[in-house]
């Protein structure tokens, strides 16, 4: 391990079931394999591909339907990854990620810019920790009690795919998976700035909890434009 990111031959991935250790190639030692989240359901790419067919096969049959009976379809959003900053709670599309993870220590740098929290390894390629809550205007949530700047943050790693460079978002908290319905809601709600949240979501009650949920729903691209140069310059 140096400066705080595993060597290459480590692989901080994410365990479908929990606590065995992974051996590194080279018989390197144990690393402890994170827990996976109830709440998201033990999310892995194979889950988030299987997640995306069955939509796509329900959407089909819906289609279908309609188009038998004449009637119109309801938009319909993608299944998100629901998460939690603070007392507002946001959706990432689920086709753009790539794993959750809880949030472990990370690897500073001589100059970090905001939203910069650092840089982590997982299976040998490095990641820059974007602060989620900073990129969208809101302000940071404060650490632990006890815990201090070199400890790691708190919360979740959302790591992204499908974008320039490897990029993982800090959130409060990964909720699970839901599929929102679409809502006409006015714009300039909290983190709206930039068009870095397309429109509002709702999710009944039952999938987060006793009560209804309004997500606001995250564009990936357009919230990671203003940063790409902090990505790049950390190297992720």
């Amino acid at each position: 391990m140096t400066n705080g990111i595993p060597e290459r031959g480590s692989a901080p991935a994410i365990g479908p079931g929990g606590s065995a250790p992974v051996i590194g190639p080279g018989g390197s030692a144990p690393t402890k394999t994170p827990l996976a989240l109830p709440a998201v359901g033990g999310l892995s790419e194979a889950r988030a591909a299987r997640l995306l067919e069955e939509r796509a096969a329900r959407l089909a049959a819906r289609q279908g339907r309609a188009g038998e009976t004449g009637a119109a379809l309801a938009p319909v959003l993608p299944p998100m990854l629901a998460c939690a900053l603070g007392r507002e709670c946001y959706g990432l599309p689920l086709e753009r990620l790539l794993a959750v993870q809880p949030a472990t220590v990370l690897a500073g740098l001589p100059v970090m810019p905001p939203p910069l929290l650092g840089l982590f390894a997982r299976a040998g390629q490095p990641y820059a920790v974007l602060d989620l809550a900073a990129m969208l205007g809101l302000p940071p949530a404060p650490p632990p009690a006890g815990q201090g700047a070199a400890d790691a943050p708190a919360g979740h790693l959302l790591l992204l795919r499908g974008g320039p460079g490897r990029v993982a978002l800090r959130v409060d908290r990964a909720l699970g998976v839901v599929t929102p319905q679409p809502l006409a809601a006015p714009s300039g709600g909290p983190g709206d700035q930039g068009g870095a949240v397309a429109g509002r979501g709702l999710v009944p009650a039952g999938p987060l909890g006793p009560r209804e949920r309004v997500l606001g729903l995250l564009d990936p691209d357009r919230l990671l434009q203003p940063f790409l140069s902090a990505t790049s310059a950390a190297g992720a």
